[in-house]
């Protein structure tokens, strides 16, 4: 059957009982296929790369929350790939490295932002990195989550992505950063913290949203609040979410008794917190807006800002708001 001698409608009708995955690799197929795939829109919000010892696999976010369990799966360093039935010789496509120099890899994601992207709607390409002698470079990554890599291979790969909005080290660094490096610039950062205090991070950092998991000490907590307070951080700050994943101290009530607490009339309060559609996805791996409740205020010495808390016995947010969208 050429589906391509069907009309355009029930095309679409066949399309769209397919995944996103099946449409990637039917697209695979022939160049008149990807362009009646790309004929129409598909609700696609990333894709991830993950680059492993020996493969490299992605898969694709097809809804608000939740990511396919599907994946593409390449060899790491594959100048085509191939599909065929289990057991025959049938090969459903052939795709060949079409640039000398290039990777395959690099080709892939470039068919798959050609196919999915549109002029209003770029997609968010996210890259998992187990080792980078495994990491073949690809353009327009948005986020990356990276384990342990040496100060200067980090700092390269961070300045190699310009389009770079969301840093995550998964495993706390062997060695302090520099107050100048790169990283400290980056909009989004997240970092695991266990012997290193996360007040190191956050006083040199120059972005927006600061996101800390591991070990982290109340003592530290309150450091950190006092300083805010005390105009000690940049003027970017606007997030700082800590997360404790290994055994220790609670976040209790006790946490906020030492601070001055603000009523708010809840009625005026903002209903969702107000990231941007970039910052939403990458900090959070969904498109829905995020509720805010049930926070209490504590208000900086110059009172131009305030802060909302809110906190379980592991986690704790903390946002900043100009204190005229809080209390007009």
């Amino acid at each position: 059957m050429n589906l391509l001698k069907f009309p355009l409608l029930v095309q679409h009708r066949v399309y769209q009982e397919l995944s996103i995955l099946e449409l990637f690799i039917l697209s695979l197929t022939s160049r008149r296929v990807k362009t009646f795939i790309k004929l129409f829109k598909w609700e696609v919000h990333g894709v991830l790369f993950s680059f492993m010892k020996k493969e490299v696999y992605f898969f694709f976010q097809d809804s608000n929350e939740l990511w396919q369990r599907n994946k593409f799966q390449i060899p790491l360093d594959a100048n085509f790939v191939c599909y065929r039935e289990d057991e025959t010789d049938v090969f459903y496509y052939h795709f060949k490295r079409k640039k000398c120099g290039s990777t395959l890899a690099l080709e892939l994601q470039q068919h798959i932002f050609d196919l999915f992207s549109t002029a209003s709607k770029q997609l968010k390409l996210t890259v998992f990195i187990e080792n980078i002698q495994s990491y073949r470079w690809i353009s327009s990554v948005g986020r990356a989550s990276i384990s342990s890599m040496r100060m200067v291979a980090l700092e390269k790969f961070v300045k190699r992505h310009p389009t770079l909005k969301y840093l995550i080290l998964r495993e706390e660094m062997p060695y302090y950063l520099p107050p100048t490096s790169s990283i400290f610039s980056l909009r989004n950062l997240s970092v695991y913290v266990r012997e290193k205090s996360f007040l190191y991070y956050l006083q040199y950092f120059r972005g927006t949203h600061a996101v800390f998991e591991g070990s982290v000490p109340i003592v530290q907590v309150h450091e950190f609040i006092e300083k805010w307070i005390d105009g000690d951080y940049y003027e970017n700050l606007k997030l700082v979410h800590i997360t404790k994943t290994l055994r220790g101290e609670p976040f209790l009530q006790e946490l906020l008794d030492r601070y001055q607490v603000k009523k708010q009339d809840r009625s005026k309060t903002p209903k969702f917190f107000p990231y941007n559609e970039e910052d939403l996805f990458y900090l959070s791996y969904q498109t829905n807006q995020i509720a805010f409740n049930g926070s209490v205020f504590i208000e900086n010495k110059k009172n131009d800002k305030v802060a909302s808390i809110q906190f379980t016995s592991k986690c704790m947010k903390f946002y900043i708001w100009r204190k005229e969208d809080i209390f007009p």
